[in-house]
């Protein structure tokens, strides 16, 4: 059975797409499958409106891409998840999040 599913439960989906593409990116093991899991998990996110789990697959994303076009593509996306939160600004992913955000503007 696929993780995926329309029978099987999902809500739990896009935190395993999470963590398969963090596995493929830390072992860097293959790259492209570390991005094909990580946009399937934040495609499921976005399905489910669950900010959290979209928050930390962009922030996989931003680790993959690391510098370059295609990080800031997905740094404006990780601008507009970290601006719709109203609160929580001290949990891990959204201190993360402002890290890496806050250096983009360093190196801007």
């Amino acid at each position: 059975m696929r993780v995926d599913d329309e029978n099987s439960e999902r809500f739990y989906a896009a935190e395993i797409y999470r963590l398969l593409g963090e596995t493929y990116l830390r072992l860097n093991q293959n790259r492209d499958q570390a991005k094909h899991y990580f946009s399937k998990g934040l495609n499921i996110a976005r399905e489910q409106q669950a900010k959290s789990f979209e928050l930390r697959l962009c922030l996989g994303i931003c680790d993959l891409y690391e510098r370059g076009e295609s990080a800031e593509n997905h740094r404006s996306v990780l601008r507009q998840i970290y601006g719709s939160f109203s609160e929580g600004f001290d949990t891990p992913d959204l201190v993360k999040a402002k890290a890496m955000l806050d250096l983009d503007r360093v190196f801007d």
